[in-house]
């Protein structure tokens, strides 16, 4: 009896147990459908719904990360309207847009700034953006036999449209709307570039930057506008890209003609137009193809002479160069004054036809 009586103990013990985790699993699956969590689409992180309950930081499906110093490419980009061929885009680069006044820390604009209708923060965070890193392994992959770095250039130009969203008509309507989507998921105005599946001109041409830096490919964003026409009456807010292959610059719009390449003769290049900060104002400049001069470090390296007399000769053609260049300028100031001269004579000739009688002269 006593042993009998030991094994039902432990058998309604063991029922007991059974049952309590039964109802607890239970409770806790009835907790989370109330809570309204889902899965995202682009991380395995459950994050809670918008519409349930506001989004907090700690909900979110991509956390950023608080960075103690602001990178140099953010501050340049911020400051110049430009990302030279020299400056990489680094992990924690952020762009706030053209008409912050003030670059703040990301921090301020992740907690202090919610949802609204200003800009987004654009955010390169390679770390945490889970899917900016399948993008960039499936551009790995694309390009492992490539080994030409135009053919590069073009690929990845296509291939970061593809993954904004590609061409269409209501592209700009569009890219505008799901930003604003996506700022009100998150509950903040930073967004994640790798988030953006509906890019403009802002995205593609960061993230086009990027990529390249990536693949050792010297590229160049530029922030200004495009003119559709050429006395500039009809123009429009624009972000595009310069690259150098083989000693030449190409300019490269991924939001108009992806994947295609324009050099500085053509008649298209003439439309565009970067921002150029000066003393608190902004003027225009060029496309920056010429308008911005290549950097050090980008430039064609001289070659050193092999012997002390390609030097000498080197100087010499150096000397006299400079000789034909004084020449020109005397000419051309012997030219200047004849011209106005004539202007003169002319002058004195109008003004004597207008004193003489029409009747006289007929």
């Amino acid at each position: 009896r006593r042993v009998h009586g030991d094994i039902l103990s432990v058998y309604f013990f063991s029922l007991f147990l059974s049952l309590s985790l039964f109802f607890s699993t239970l409770l806790l699956l009835a907790q989370c459908t109330l809570a309204g969590t889902m899965d995202c689409e682009c991380c395995t992180t459950p994050y809670r719904d918008a519409t349930v309950a506001p989004a907090q930081p700690s909900a979110l499906f991509w956390v950023p990360r608080i960075e103690p110093n602001m990178t140099r490419c953010t501050r340049q980009f911020f400051e110049r309207n430009v990302l030279d061929y020299d400056t990489k885009i680094a992990d924690g680069f952020f762009d706030p847009g053209r008409a912050l006044g003030v670059l703040m820390p990301l921090s301020a604009l992740l907690y202090n700034a919610q949802p609204n209708n200003r800009r987004e923060t654009i955010v390169i965070d390679i770390r945490s953006d889970t899917a900016l890193v399948r993008f960039t392994n499936s551009c790995d992959a694309m390009l492992k036999s490539v080994s030409s770095a135009k053919t590069r250039a073009v690929l990845l130009a296509l291939a970061v449209s593809n993954f904004m969203g590609g061409i269409t008509d209501d592209l700009p309507r569009r890219g505008e709307e799901f930003v604003q989507q996506l700022q009100q998921k998150l509950g903040i105005n930073v967004v994640p570039i790798g988030q953006v599946q509906h890019g403009v001109c802002r995205h593609r041409s960061l993230l086009f930057k990027y990529m390249c830096d990536r693949y050792s490919i010297p590229c160049r964003v530029i922030r200004g506008e495009y003119q559709h026409r050429s006395d500039g009456s009809l123009s429009e807010g624009h972000s595009w890209n310069l690259i150098t292959v083989d000693g030449q610059q190409w300019l490269c719009d991924i939001m108009h003609r992806p994947g295609a390449l324009f050099d500085e003769s053509e008649e298209k290049v003439q439309h565009y137009r970067r921002h150029v900060k000066n003393r608190g104002l902004v003027e225009l400049g060029g496309a920056g193809m010429m308008s911005l001069p290549l950097p050090l470090s980008n430039q064609q390296p001289h070659a050193s002479p092999a012997n002390p007399e390609s030097a000498c000769a080197l100087t010499q053609r150096c000397a006299a160069a400079i000789n034909e260049n004084a020449a020109l300028r005397v000419r051309l100031g012997e030219a200047e004054r004849e011209i106005r001269i004539k202007d003169l004579q002319i002058e004195r000739l109008v003004t004597k036809l207008l004193k003489l009688d029409p009747r006289t002269v007929l």
